[in-house]
C-alpha cells in the first residue's frame, strides 16, 4: 500500500500552511514506518524533501470552483495501485493495514452525519471506474467530490463496491467528543489544521505522545 498525498495549485507552490504540513507528513510517516518508495507526493511544481521527490502532474487536475476536490480528481487521472489517500491535513497516529475484504474503495463519513467522507480514503486499482465517474460528477453537477459520491451512491450505484469504515480512520474537526465516543481505539487518523487558532488544544487530548512530539518540534504544543 502506498501513502498518498496531493497539492495542486495555479501558483505552483505551497501556501503558508501547506510549507508546514507537507514536511510534517513525509516526517510523520517515516516515523510510522512508511518506506521511502511507498511515499508519494503528487504536485503540479517540483518539490522535494526528506528523500521524497515529488511527481509531477498536470495542472488541468486542478479544479477551481471546488478546490478541494483536487485530490481526487489527481488520483482518478493517475495510475496508482492500492493506497491510502489522505489530505495534507489528516494526520495518521498508529500503524495500520487495512484489509477492504472484497470492496473497492473504503471511506468513513462524519460520524455525527452520513455523508461520505473523502479527506481520507483507501483506494485499490479496482476503485479507477469510480474515482473516474465521481471526477466526471464533480463537473457535471458543479459540486465537490463528497457530494459527487453522494450523488451517485443515492441512485444505488457502487454501493456494493464500497466499504463505510470507521471514523477512527478520518476523526475531523466538528463533533469531536461525538466523533471520538464512535471510533475504534487506538485512533488512526486525525483531521484538522493544527495551526487554526484553538483547534490544535481541542485535539491534544486524543493525541498521542509520538505525534506531540513530533508537533513539539514544529512548534506547535
Amino acid at each position: 500500500m502506498k501513502n498518498v498525498m496531493v497539492y495542486v495549485n495555479p501558483k505552483k507552490d505551497f501556501d503558508r500552511e501547506s510549507r508546514f504540513l507537507v514536511k510534517f507528513q513525509i516526517d510523520n510517516s517515516f516515523q510510522l514506518g512508511w518506506k521511502e518508495d511507498d511515499i508519494l507526493l503528487l504536485t503540479n511544481f517540483p518539490y522535494e524533501y526528506g528523500g521524497i521527490k515529488a511527481t509531477i502532474v498536470s495542472n488541468k487536475n486542478y479544479c477551481d470552483f471546488r478546490p478541494l476536490s483536487v485530490k481526487t480528481i489527481t488520483v482518478a487521472n493517475s495510475k496508482l495501485d492500492d493506497c491510502w489517500v489522505h489530505d495534507i491535513d489528516a494526520f495518521q497516529l498508529e500503524p495500520f493495514d487495512v484489509d477492504l475484504k472484497g470492496y473497492d474503495l473504503g471511506c468513513t463519513d462524519y460520524g455525527w452525519s452520513t455523508k461520505w467522507c473523502l479527506g481520507s480514503y483507501f483506494y485499490t486499482k479496482r476503485a479507477k471506474d469510480i474515482l473516474e465517474k465521481i471526477r466526471d460528477t464533480i463537473y457535471e453537477i458543479h459540486n465537490e467530490d463528497e457530494r459527487a459520491l453522494v450523488h451517485l451512491t443515492s441512485k444505488g450505484l457502487f454501493t456494493d463496491r464500497i466499504k463505510k469504515l470507521n471514523i477512527t480512520y478520518n476523526m475531523g474537526m466538528r463533533n469531536i467528543e461525538e466523533n471520538y465516543k464512535q471510533a475504534e481505539k487506538p485512533l488512526r487518523v486525525v483531521h484538522f489544521h493544527p495551526t487554526r487558532a484553538g483547534l490544535f488544544d481541542k485535539f491534544k487530548p486524543i493525541l498521542n505522545d509520538r505525534i506531540l512530539k513530533l508537533f513539539r518540534n514544529y512548534g506547535i504544543e
